[in-house]
């Protein structure tokens, strides 16, 4: 980079630092007029659409940093870190997939996988749970025997993902989570449509399920502890 230029960008790096947002701009804008390709300048320029509140000018500035510099860290994780403060996860997910390969590894990249991958859980998590009855697609490993797997769970669904997600790599796996309220018709179509039902918790869905809907498929029930000390295991007709 020239040393003209250079010693633009502190200039309008140090008016940043002191919130003079709309100058800073102007300087950085004033070096990509003459190098419009300046990794450097554009993610400064980005940060500076961003204090604006210009988040399609700031993205736009920072893909155009990493495309000149795929490397370039402070673009990466500065485009990332504004997708994520506007809402815009699957995005930020896209954008760490995108370039993280061209990025070097270290503690803080490590610690934005592990965020962006426990945030994609929750929110993977809260959509089972806002829609009984979600298909969890084709399975991708599929063995001799492919059934049709639907798992039935109440509010207290944090024990059950992990084996759903595993079965739906073999399976056709269809997922029913009663968080709010509870659909006997939905239950229905689960047992109409698999060929095993799980049933997490024996509990009142189950109680429910056993008195008063067709059992046409074969069902499962996992019990945990504290059911066997109370009636219930008693009053599911077996």
């Amino acid at each position: 980079m020239r040393e003209d230029l250079k010693t633009r960008l502190l200039e309008g790096e140090d008016l940043f630092l002191k919130g003079a947002y709309p100058q800073a701009l102007q300087t950085f804008e004033a070096v990509l007029e003459e190098d419009p390709s300046n990794p450097y300048a554009l993610n400064d320029a980005g940060l500076a659409y961003a204090e604006l509140g210009q988040l399609d000018r700031a993205v736009e500035c920072f893909e155009r940093a990493l495309q000149a510099d795929p490397g370039h860290e402070n673009a990466f994780f500065n485009l990332i870190d504004q997708l994520l403060r506007y809402n815009q996860f699957d995005l930020a997910v896209e954008t760490f997939l995108r370039y993280q390969e061209a990025i070097p590894d270290s503690e803080q990249k490590r610690k934005y996988e592990k965020d962006l991958a426990r945030a994609a859980r929750k929110q993977w998590e809260a959509t089972l749970n806002a829609n009984p009855g979600i298909y969890l697609g084709e399975p991708t490993e599929p063995g001799e025997q492919v059934l049709k797997v639907a798992f039935v769970c109440g509010p207290h669904t944090k024990f059950i993902f992990d084996i759903e997600e595993r079965l739906a790599r073999r399976h056709h796996v269809r997922v029913y989570h009663f968080t709010q309220r509870l659909d006997l018709l939905k239950i229905q179509e689960a047992l109409d449509w698999a060929d095993v039902v799980w049933f997490e918790w024996c509990d009142q869905i189950l109680v429910e399920a056993s008195r008063h809907l067709e059992k046409r498929a074969a069902v499962v029930c996992r019990l945990h502890s504290y059911e066997v000390f109370s009636d219930l295991p008693q009053r599911v007709n077996w």
